[in-house]
């Protein structure tokens, strides 16, 4: 038997973490989980604050967002 597939939505934990801008002042940054697009398969979540980064883009999910791939491979943000 293979692996198997999560049930419900298991949260993924970050590949690493960086400082971001958060607003207008140069002092306005936090802290935020960075993660791999090939990290968010079906099952899984990513809870914002985060960036999820792909070869060609990146995806911003805010606070009190999680973030979810579909079954066409779409990522979902959901607002809690």
């Amino acid at each position: 038997d293979g692996p198997s597939e999560p049930r419900g939505n298991a949260v993924l934990a970050p590949a690493r973490r960086r400082q971001v801008r958060s607003g207008p002042g140069a002092e306005a940054r936090i802290e935020v989980g960075i993660f791999d697009d090939a990290q968010l398969t079906p099952g899984y979540a990513i809870e914002g604050p985060a960036l999820i980064e792909r070869w060609d883009t990146s995806v911003w999910v805010p606070e009190a967002v999680t973030a979810r791939r579909d079954g066409t491979g779409s990522i979902v943000l959901e607002v809690s």
